[in-house]
């Protein structure tokens, strides 16, 4: 999509097998590798020049602007604000939504959902250099339909295990209800919900 301020932003996951805990998702981590990131480019393919980690070139980590996701399956700019809205796709037990702020770490794959991912901090020793201080959480989350209903956060209303982003609704076709809205999917579970921004 298309910012306000004209630059191209781009979603990119990380590239990685679903199967099991794979190495390959440790590029969501690397600000060398495209994968796992959203990209903010000229329309031209170049790094504008003012991304959080240009390096005044042309390089990969220049054109990053946020990282440490998994898979950002559908997502949108807030029509009025131009903040941006992630619908992430988890992997072993949690899916979520997340407000894309410039810059931040979204702790893929050491963390999922609000918690350590637990294969990969058994796997990877690294997953320890990164603490939850340095990780932007998402701003809601729900359990796989298969998860354990004594994890932290479980909610058994609530559970599905395909997350799609949608739209900050703005028309005036509904009811003035839903007007600033954020709505969100799960292709699985089948349910479409609202988020209710506070201020």
């Amino acid at each position: 999509h298309f910012g306000v301020d004209g630059k191209l932003y781009v979603g990119h996951g990380d590239g990685a097998t679903a199967a099991f805990a794979d190495p390959l998702a440790l590029r969501s981590q690397d600000l060398h590798s495209y994968a796992g990131k959203i990209l903010r480019i000229n329309d031209d393919g170049t790094a504008p020049g003012d991304n959080p980690f240009d390096d005044l070139t042309n390089s990969i980590r220049s054109k990053v602007w946020i990282y440490g996701i998994r898979q950002p399956y559908r997502w949108n700019f807030h029509p009025t604000t131009d903040e941006l809205f992630i619908g992430e796709v988890g992997w072993d037990t949690w899916e979520s939504i997340k407000k894309g702020i410039r810059g931040k770490n979204y702790g893929w794959p050491f963390y999922e959902g609000n918690l350590p991912q637990p294969l990969y901090m058994a796997q990877f020793s690294q997953c320890a250099a990164l603490p939850s201080s340095a990780v932007t959480f998402p701003i809601v989350t729900w359990a796989h339909t298969d998860a354990s209903p004594a994890l932290p956060g479980y909610n058994p209303s609530f559970l599905g295990d395909t997350a799609i982003g949608g739209p900050i609704y703005t028309g005036t076709a509904y009811p003035q209800l839903y007007s600033g809205n954020y709505f969100f999917a799960d292709y699985v579970a089948g349910f479409l919900r609202r988020l209710v921004f506070d201020a």
